[in-house]
């Protein structure tokens, strides 16, 4: 039998899911699918339990025969490491042919995941083509693993725009998630009160703030701006930072990426050295723009959007959990893993690591460094 491994938080579960699922049935020779929904995700701490995860998928996918569910992770009380998951399913499907469904996004990935030589060796590899991905890319990547003894198959899979993560966002802003969460899942959210606890400011500003927000910078962009919300919320809920505040400092601090900061000289105090560098402006017109559409006047807000590029001197919690957030959200990949942790244990300490990695990242791409930066490293030494 040919077993195809489907992995994620799944948090929500959604239809972009089950068709991906389904697709792999119907043209990679593939007769089940078997979800395994996360445990302890190494790369993520802020998720929902994973026996509400674990219960989504499972009545998600059970009007197909040919899909299944594994507790393999969910039963486990460390990490879980897709190696660790592969070798135990290997005990199990003696027999069988196993492969791991992986996105064309995540390929870079791999070298850095455990033990990845041996899980290369393990199984076989579905490869999902991915938007931002080009075809060109992804098979450069495959032609690579294959040189090294790896086994994948490209799949041009069907391309829905759906993330958990928006699914997520729409329910904080009380909209409808109906035909992009199966309806059976929809009444489980709204049973167990999932993903509400987030702000709790009004909704429709919520809403007002999120979309003007996604008017103003592109997608890509955009997708890390909601990475930042997450990763600061779960350093608020770790640190006792209010949520609201956070939310909302977090959600604007790139609103400004793009806009003509010619239109706003004048209006925007920019030190000498910020008006040279084009790169650093964001930050201050990002607050401005807050202020002026939104009536947002609370300084903390607004003065960790404004610093959040280069930091300042006596920086607020919500600062500093700003300025983190940016530089370690979960779309910044895994090699700052370690600076996650130290984020989670202690701002401080977190903040004195990210401006060293900081100022070593400008210099190496040949840039001037904030005067600031040295006197910030010395001041959390």
């Amino acid at each position: 039998m040919n077993i195809a491994i489907l992995g994620g938080t799944f948090d929500p579960i959604h239809t972009g899911h089950l068709a991906i699922a389904q697709e792999v049935i119907d043209k990679m020779n593939i007769d089940k699918v078997l979800f395994i929904p996360s445990g302890n995700p190494p790369h993520k701490n802020d998720v929902t339990s994973k026996e509400d995860r674990f219960n989504m998928t499972k009545i998600a996918i059970m009007d197909n025969p040919k899909f299944e569910i594994s507790d393999i992770e969910v039963n486990k009380q460390n990490f879980s490491y897709t190696i660790d998951t592969i070798k135990d399913l290997r005990c199990k499907y003696i027999d069988d042919n196993i492969f791991f469904i992986i996105g064309a996004d995540n390929l870079k990935f791999i070298s850095s995941w455990k033990d990845s030589k041996n899980l290369l060796k393990k199984c076989s590899f579905i490869v999902l083509s991915r938007p931002d991905v080009s075809e060109e890319n992804t098979r450069k990547y495959i032609r690579d693993f294959k040189k090294h003894g790896a086994d994948m198959k490209y799949l041009k899979s069907i391309l829905l725009e759906i993330s958990s993560s928006d699914i997520r966002a729409r329910v904080v802003m009380g909209q409808s998630i109906k035909y992009i969460v199966p309806e059976n899942v929809i009444n489980y959210i709204n049973q167990y009160n999932l993903y509400k606890q987030y702000p709790v400011l009004d909704k429709d500003l919520i809403n007002s703030m999120y979309y003007f927000v996604k008017s103003k910078i592109p997608k890509k962009r955009f997708i890390h701006t909601q990475g930042v919300v997450q990763m600061a919320i779960e350093l608020a809920k770790i640190h006792g930072e209010d949520l609201d505040k956070v939310y909302i400092a977090a959600l604007f601090h790139d609103v400004a990426k793009k806009m003509h900061f010619d239109e706003y000289k004048g209006k925007i105090d920019w030190d000498s050295f910020e008006m040279d560098q084009d790169h650093l402006k964001h930050g201050k017109l990002g607050a401005y723009i807050l202020q002026k559409h939104f009536c947002i006047s609370n300084e903390d807000i607004l003065n960790s959007i404004r610093f959040h590029t280069v930091g300042r001197s006596n920086m607020s919690k919500l600062e500093k959990i700003i300025y983190l957030a940016d530089m370690v959200e979960y779309g910044r990949g895994d090699d700052i893993e370690q600076l996650r942790e130290f984020c989670r244990k202690d701002l401080d300490k977190a903040m004195y690591i990210a401006l060293i990695i900081s100022k070593e990242y400008v210099i190496g791409k040949g840039q001037k460094i904030h005067p600031i930066v040295d006197k910030l490293i010395a001041e959390y030494r």
